[in-house]
């Protein structure tokens, strides 16, 4: 049966209706156990049978509630605060990608920007990308390898905002499109990268639905850097531990002043895009 569902994963040709095969399958393996386990529910085998052919396939693969497709998505705290844009951003919830610059102006204002992702599990690639789109002019952002072997390029736009400086914190909570976007903004745009170890997880998922409400989270491809450096089971380095001011540091880095007035400019200013 693992192997069943690990052949529909890595075929070419796999489809939404393919991958559905994981529930049938599954209720087929229940039944089968119903005769030599008596008094075992079938839909808690059903449950296990689910988990035990997922398990074959990668360690991000899993079973979820009903629930995992309704989260609302979480507000990014956007702030111009003493001369740095501070942004946090708890999850890529699918619903910025046209919303960046719209809901945080500030990040085409020239300043140092400080954005968070610490404990960011990740999301919609599609959020994180456009993000990262704002701060790199055109280019290979991402190569995403799907499991039937096809390979996609994720490319900048030319368009780019005005910005002095780029400073990420990470942690070890941060993964999936999180950490990606970390590591390829700090290797297009020299983006400083503070905190911890990131997670190590650089699978795209798909949620197929399952005839019990809930979902499986079923891995369908990979991502790596544009020079093809691997995150995945690695994690993203920093290039320092989490100081005590992360916006001095941030002010630092644009060439600029800190102060008690906050981030001032120190003669010329810096380089959009230092």
């Amino acid at each position: 049966m693992i192997a069943l569902l690990i052949s529909l994963a890595a075929t070419p040709a796999a489809s939404p209706q393919a991958y559905d095969a994981i529930g049938d399958v599954a209720r087929v393996f229940a039944a089968i156990l119903k005769d030599h386990l008596k008094g075992t529910e079938p839909a808690q085998l059903s449950r296990k049978a689910i988990d035990a052919m997922i398990e074959g396939l990668d360690p991000w693969s899993r079973r979820v509630g009903p629930n995992v497709q309704k989260i609302d998505p979480e507000p990014i705290n956007c702030l111009q605060d003493r001369g740095v844009l501070r942004l946090h951003i708890p999850r890529f919830d699918g619903a910025w990608a046209g919303r960046w610059l719209r809901d945080c102006p500030g990040l085409n204002n020239d300043l140092p920007v400080l954005i968070d992702l610490r404990g960011n599990a990740g999301g919609s690639v599609a959020d994180a990308l456009a993000l990262a789109d704002l701060f790199v002019a055109g280019g290979i952002l991402l190569i995403e390898k799907r499991r039937g072997g096809q390979t996609f390029e994720h490319r900048a736009r030319p368009a780019q905002v005005r910005f002095a400086s780029l400073t990420l914190l990470i942690d070890k909570g941060t993964a999936s499109a999180a950490e990606m976007i970390a590591a390829a903004l700090r290797q297009r745009v020299g983006a400083l990268v503070l905190g911890q170890t990131s997670m190590g997880k650089a699978s795209v998922q798909r949620p197929i639905k399952l005839a019990s409400g809930g979902y499986v989270l079923l891995s369908v491809g990979k991502l790596s850097l544009a020079n093809g450096q691997q995150i995945d089971g690695l994690g993203l380095k920093p290039d320092d531990a989490m100081p005590k001011q992360p916006m001095r540091v941030a002010c630092q880095t644009a060439g600029r002043v800190w102060g008690n007035q906050g981030c001032m400019p120190s003669g010329p200013p810096a380089s959009p895009g230092r």
